[in-house]
């Protein structure tokens, strides 16, 4: 079973691809192109800038193992629940090792379909988690179920079905996030016990269910002043208050700012508060 919900014949050997099947002479607005689901035992690469000619969109979910995606020099590695969501043809590789992966996966075609991802993944990022309970999840094993039956159907009943699935998959990020969007609209100084936790903006972007563009758009429009910059601020005034009130080694504190190099530290909090960490100190004592 490679989900908790989709079942297939033992006869496919772990693998499934179908081909959605419209009536002759239509077209879909909102359309999946091909799905499936597919178990790997070897190491393998999947590249995509070789997948696809015509412009797609794949939505791939890891159920089981842990795959690795790369564009250019940048990767990221995705467990289970990770959603992988990209757009053909494009330069990224898919890396799976060795061990066995399980994933489902659509391909989604259609102007009206593209524009729908093209909006979710820039708001939300290309990699992201979802439960196996979500209802996208849910609603992409129902295609594949669907497809699998090979019967002709209307351009009606498959923009139904995707634009179901997109807005499933749509909800789904937009619920996981609510909870934490009054953070982020925070002023700086009423998000400091938020802020000194913070490790990186990667991280928080993580955190609050957004893409860290996203994120850094959203609170460089609220706070005048990019993320980065808010974060480091921040963890520095935080750290003089540990040197003014506490008996930490500078050491300690860089650490606790987030500084795995104290000669970095030493010279951010300077340039902040004009003085080195132990000349501050000495100051207000």
């Amino acid at each position: 079973m490679p989900t908790p919900h989709l079942k297939l014949p033992p006869c496919l050997g772990g693998t499934y691809v179908s081909r959605t099947r419209l009536e002759p002479d239509t077209t879909c607005r909102y359309f999946p192109r091909h799905c499936g689901f597919s178990r790997s035992a070897e190491a393998a690469t999947m590249d995509e800038s070789l997948s696809a000619i015509t412009e797609q969109a794949i939505w791939r979910y890891v159920v089981r193992g842990t795959v690795t995606w790369m564009v250019g020099e940048r990767r990221a590695t995705a467990g289970p629940g990770t959603v992988i969501a990209t757009r053909q043809p494009s330069n990224g590789r898919l890396l799976l090792p060795d061990g066995t992966v399980d994933l489902i996966w659509l391909t989604l075609q259609g102007p009206a379909a593209l524009d729908y991802f093209d909006r979710i993944t820039h708001r939300f990022g290309n990699l992201h988690l979802l439960a196996p309970g979500a209802a996208a999840v849910r609603r992409a094993e129902e295609m594949i179920r669907v497809a699998r039956r090979n019967r002709p159907r209307s351009p009606f009943f498959w923009s139904e079905q995707t634009f179901l699935f997109l807005s499933a998959w749509h909800r789904g990020l937009e619920e996981r996030r609510q909870p934490l969007l009054p953070l982020v609209r925070m002023a700086p100084q009423d998000a400091r016990d938020l802020l000194t936790s913070v490790r990186s903006v990667k991280s928080f972007a993580a955190q609050v269910g957004y893409s860290q563009s996203h994120l850094t758009r959203l609170i460089a429009r609220t706070w005048r002043e990019t993320p980065g910059k808010v974060f480091r601020r921040v963890r520095l005034e935080e750290a003089a208050r540990h040197l003014r009130d506490g008996d930490a080694t500078v050491a300690d504190v860089a650490g606790r700012a987030g500084y795995s190099s104290v000669p970095a530290f030493i010279t951010a909090f300077k340039a902040r508060f004009g003085l080195t960490p132990a000349a501050y100190r000495r100051s207000r004592r």
